[in-house]
């Protein structure tokens, strides 16, 4: 589940970017476009024919974006994002050694 937890941190991210008053306009757009670059069948380095590099140019743009927005993610953003985790995935647990 932890890997569930790790791929699934950074959309909810951007969702609840997206969310906030204080996102502009033109980062809700570089949020949309990434995700719909990511989902959509279309690619500009197709991985139908070159394997590896067609899903790199997927990761590239989620990356870009994240880059560009990774900012506005405030701790309030942050909270939210690990209670949804928590609700969906279970709590996480850290063992502490002592």
């Amino acid at each position: 589940m932890k890997a569930g937890r790790v791929a699934t941190r950074p959309l909810l991210q951007f969702y609840y970017v997206m969310d906030d008053d204080n996102t502009s306009t033109l980062d809700r757009v570089l949020i949309y476009a990434a995700i719909f670059y990511t989902i959509l069948p279309l690619d500009f380095i197709p991985s139908v024919i070159y394997k590896f590099m067609g899903i790199l140019d997927d990761g590239v743009a989620m990356l870009y974006v994240y880059k560009k927005i990774k900012d506005k993610i405030t701790p309030e953003i942050n909270a939210k994002v690990e209670d949804t985790l928590n609700e969906w995935f279970g709590a996480e647990y850290e063992l502490i050694e002592g």
